[in-house]
């Protein structure tokens, strides 16, 4: 009996020790698993960290380029406007000229006065950009005297960019058209669409001259200068006789003048005399009543 019981207990001792085995076992390979996924996450976290900082970032407060962007230097207007005296004023204004000349550059407009006190002369110069410095000093060193000199400079670079932008919309808009118009086949459509066309094709060229008055602008710079050269008082050179026959002259031609002036009022005088006539008539006639009632 001590036996059977001894053996019976001898087998339940060794099935405890294989269970505990086996949960050890099965914890180990839990453990084992466990660490494999966590080795995987942290690969795939490491491999996204990785590719993250791999990546180029993207560009802040930066606007978006445009392929059609108009490249366009900077445009600028200069104008000076400057007032001088001359020593000798005919030999120092064509020293002026000639090196107007030789510069590439012109006059585009004069306009001189002379009295008894002094010979005045405006000269509007037009000289090309790149020379003007070049030149202005040229013509500061003719002169006697600078009296004043200013120089302006005006950016028109938005308005050109604007204007060209508006030159490229309305050459796309005029193809289009052009397009639309080898299409129509109605009469109506057809005359519709060349109305179209004509209009934008005088607003291109509207916008071409203002282009052309800019370019011309920037191109040559413009000098508005002022010549002077004091005379001191002269006195006429005419004779008393000659003066006398110069203000009978002057009177004769005055007097015919006002006879042309009279002339050329005809049909007013022609007025007047009716008008005249008519009421010397009324008022005799009235004379005439007058008498007769009495």
């Amino acid at each position: 009996m001590k036996s059977i019981l001894s053996i019976i207990t001898l087998t339940f001792l060794i099935a405890l020790g294989s269970c505990k085995n086996n949960q050890k076992e099965i914890s180990q390979s839990n453990d084992e698993i466990s660490n494999i996924a966590i080795g995987t996450i942290s690969e795939e976290k490491s491999s996204n960290k990785a590719g993250i900082l791999n990546e180029s970032p993207p560009a802040l407060c930066e606007p978006p380029l445009e392929k059609d962007q108009l490249k366009i230097p900077t445009k600028i207007i200069k104008n000076a406007f400057m007032t001088m005296e001359l020593s000798n004023y005919n030999k120092d204004k064509q020293a002026i000229i000639a090196l107007v000349t030789k510069c590439g550059g012109f006059i585009s407009n004069e306009r001189e006065t002379n009295n008894n006190y002094s010979i005045n002369n405006v000269l509007i110069i037009k000289i090309p950009a790149e020379k003007f410095d070049g030149t202005s000093e040229g013509i500061e060193n003719i002169g006697k005297k600078i009296d004043s000199k200013e120089i302006t400079l005006e950016d028109v670079t938005a308005q050109y960019i604007d204007n060209a932008s508006r030159l490229k919309t309305k050459k796309e808009v005029l193809n289009r058209y052009m397009e639309i118009l080898k299409k129509a086949n109605n009469i109506d459509d057809i005359l519709a669409v060349e109305n179209e066309l004509r209009t934008i094709q005088e607003e291109i060229e509207s916008t071409e001259a203002i282009l052309s008055q800019l370019d011309n602008q920037v191109a040559y710079s413009t000098l508005t200068l002022t010549l002077y050269k004091e005379t001191g008082y002269v006195a006429s050179k005419k004779s008393f006789f000659s003066e006398i026959g110069d203000s009978i002259s002057s009177g004769w031609h005055g007097l015919l003048s006002v006879l042309i002036e009279l002339i050329s009022l005809w049909p007013l005088f022609i007025f007047i005399s009716i008008l005249v006539v008519f009421c010397y008539k009324m008022i005799v006639r009235n004379r005439a009543k007058n008498i007769v009632k009495k």
